[in-house]
């Protein structure tokens, strides 16, 4: 709770919504200031962003390669953001690649592997059935183009949950030493459980006998936790700047040797290596111009990660930024299980209304603080209009996944209410009145 009324001063965000969107906001105690409770749409920029991102246009802009202040700037924006990133994940700067969406940059590597001649008749892939659909349909296209059968990582008996099962028996019973392929998402973007990725990405190169990549959409989880690609041990993990405080962007992690080997669609005449100082910090998995003042605010949002380790997780004054990173997230972490707790209790006792995902209030460590909610006579559009009259911005749909139908919602998908680290227990109140209310 400190940290959320410490902190929410400084995203633009929310000072905007508080002086120029508060009309046809009322609720039981008159008018109120709206709740933003579209976290898992995307995050608010923290104030550094901005600024960060204007500087780089301020200063002038340039392209990279040149003998002048602006050109080196440029570069320097593209140099720093691989840097932070490399730390926000803990990997080599070099194994860090940019794009403009998660996406797209899914799609460039479904590509790679389409080109790369990598399947063979009676290999399998392994998708994620909870995932968000730029974690599924590219990997089911680049099957089909290759004849390879498609098979699906087992989920938990009870379907409520809607979580992977990351049992070894369980998943013995898609992968094999067949396996080339395994897709997963750390968490649901639909109904915020995370996943034992770790424990999946271990089995799966087991039992595939270390035939089969590992990839991993970590989209959604990147705002909750701290991701470690060494400790999780995957060979490629794709998020996006926007969902944990920065600008629009999208990033990709790839083993070094996995990125140097695949056949990257590139122009001929573009540097066909990875990032170095004598290639001007280019990859031969970025396409074209980079967004450099895009970039500039991904090294801001990551700065101020770890400023949030120094502030509230006391993180040493010797850490490294990675060490500054996750004891930031540790913060995060508790102040938004306090969230979980409270949203979670609250729905229990309200009439009329069903939770998809992790619903015991104990059990907060296995899901992200985003909530797939639906009240009896209620379309999930129709909630969620509701719940915006009162001032509780959300959304409502399938968010881009096709799992809902199996697991007790329409297709249409059920009302979403996300939450993040600026939110409020308070908040969580306005958010719990408004759906009994409804």
């Amino acid at each position: 709770t400190a940290m959320a009324a410490a902190v929410r001063a400084e995203f633009p965000g929310l000072r905007t919504v508080r002086t120029h969107g508060m009309h046809g906001t009322h609720g039981r105690h008159g008018k109120e200031v709206p709740v933003l409770a579209d976290g898992a749409s995307g995050s608010q920029v923290h104030e550094s962003v901005l600024e960060a991102m204007m500087d780089q246009l301020r200063f002038g802009t340039a392209n990279i390669g040149g003998s002048y202040d602006s050109s080196r700037r440029a570069e320097q924006a593209v140099s720093s953001a691989r840097s932070a990133m490399a730390q926000f994940l803990n990997c080599a700067t070099e194994e860090i690649a940019f794009g403009p969406s998660m996406t797209a940059l899914v799609y460039h590597l479904s590509r790679a592997f389409r080109n790369g001649n990598v399947f063979a008749a009676g290999d399998n892939i392994v998708l994620d059935p909870i995932s968000h659909g730029a974690n599924v349909w590219p990997w089911i296209q680049l099957a089909k183009s290759h004849g390879v059968e498609v098979r699906w990582l087992p989920t938990h008996q009870d379907l409520s949950r809607c979580a992977l099962d990351a049992n070894r028996d369980a998943v013995a019973a898609v992968v094999n030493d067949r396996t080339r392929f395994v897709a997963m998402g750390a968490a649901s973007n639909g109904v915020g459980t995370a996943h034992d990725i770790t424990g999946l990405c271990h089995t799966a190169r087991q039992l595939s006998d270390g035939k089969a990549w590992t990839f991993v959409d970590a989209v959604h989880y990147a705002p909750h936790g701290h991701l470690d690609v060494q400790s999780i041990s995957c060979d490629f993990l794709a998020c996006s700047p926007y969902k944990f405080f920065g600008p629009h962007a999208g990033v990709l992690y790839g083993r070094r040797a996995t990125l140097e080997s695949l056949p990257a669609d590139r122009l001929d005449s573009s540097d066909n290596s990875l990032p170095s100082i004598e290639n001007g910090n280019m990859s031969r998995w970025e396409l074209g111009t980079q967004n450099y003042e895009a970039l500039a605010g991904v090294t801001a949002a990551v700065k101020y990660l770890a400023q949030l380790g120094d502030r509230f997780g006391g993180a040493d004054v010797d850490a490294t930024m990675t060490e500054r990173i996750e004891t930031g997230f540790r913060a995060i972490c508790a102040h938004e299980n306090e969230l979980k707790r409270r949203m979670l209790e609250g729905l229990q006792n309200i009439p009329n209304v069903s939770l998809l995902g992790v619903a015991d209030p104990e059990d907060v460590q296995q899901r992200t603080s985003t909530f797939a909610v639906a009240k009896k006579g209620l379309a999930a559009q129709e909630l969620a209009d509701k719940l915006c009259e009162r001032g509780i911005w959300c959304t409502a749909g399938n968010h881009y996944a096709g799992f809902w139908e199996k697991h007790g919602a329409t297709v249409e998908g059920m009302t979403r209410v996300g939450l993040l680290h600026y939110n409020t227990l308070q908040e969580v109140d306005r958010i719990l009145e408004a759906m009994e209310d409804a």
